[in-house]
């Protein structure tokens, strides 16, 4: 709908283009006839300055030639008024289109930064789902490579999760990655990556850390997912996840 508008509004523009054009070449007519009626009014003077042996008959001859060059000439300035009027007021209505093509390219642009999040996003818990850790993987490998610091990849699987599945249902399962997403996110740094990759599995992109921080910060992680009160429906769930 916004394509089929835009082309609308586009085809205005090239009306107005081809209209502009026109009232160019009209005027420039104009201006032709002008001056050739102009220059003809004047021959009559000075014909009537040569023939006229009378003054009352040249004054009156000469009044009305100047009479018609005026007229020539007022015709001319309301024709230039007329097209200049006319070519402001489209001019007009193509800067309202054109603001207006502006904010729906805006809203559509918002609307496809969205989608392109949502494409990116894993709708149950909403990190960044395994396209967007296919992007951000290699994003952060080109730049450790680059600035030559190190980078660590973390694969992060819930324990026997089938479980869950199995004895509470796919709505407790579904309540338990909700709440392992939370812990996650709230025991890693702000530049750290924590995408879910597919069922029970998640993966960690640390940046500028080695193994040996790596490890520290997840067995922290994995404390506190073990220590965790989870229930479902007033029954406790046992969940602990392994980290690699």
């Amino acid at each position: 709908q916004y394509l089929q508008g835009l082309n609308v509004q586009l085809d205005d523009i090239q009306s107005f283009l081809a209209e502009s054009r026109e009232h160019h070449q009209d005027a420039v007519k104009s201006s032709q006839e002008l001056g050739q009626t102009v220059r003809g009014d004047v021959a009559k003077v000075e014909v009537s300055l040569s023939e006229s042996d009378n003054l009352d008959q040249l004054k009156q001859s000469v009044r009305g030639q100047l009479s018609d060059i005026v007229k020539a000439v007022d015709r001319y300035r309301a024709e230039q008024t007329a097209r200049e009027t006319k070519a402001e007021q489209r001019l007009v209505h193509l800067q309202e289109q054109i603001q207006e093509m502006e904010q729906k390219a805006a809203v559509v642009q918002g609307h496809l930064e969205e989608q392109r999040l949502r494409a990116l996003s894993d709708p149950l818990t909403g990190l960044p789902n395994r396209a967007a850790y296919d992007e951000c993987i290699a994003n952060h490998r080109t730049q450790s490579l680059a600035n030559q610091t190190p980078l660590t990849l973390v694969v992060a699987d819930l324990d026997h999760f089938k479980q869950v599945n199995d004895g509470f249902g796919h709505l407790a399962g579904d309540k338990v990655l909700r709440l392992v997403a939370k812990i996650l996110r709230g025991g890693l740094r702000e530049s750290d990556v924590i995408c879910r990759y597919g069922g029970e599995e998640f993966v960690i992109v640390l940046p500028n850390t080695d193994v040996k921080n790596a490890l520290e910060v997840m067995e922290k992680l994995r404390r506190v997912m073990e220590q965790s009160p989870f229930n479902f429906k007033g029954k406790p769930v046992k969940v602990t996840m392994s980290f690699g």
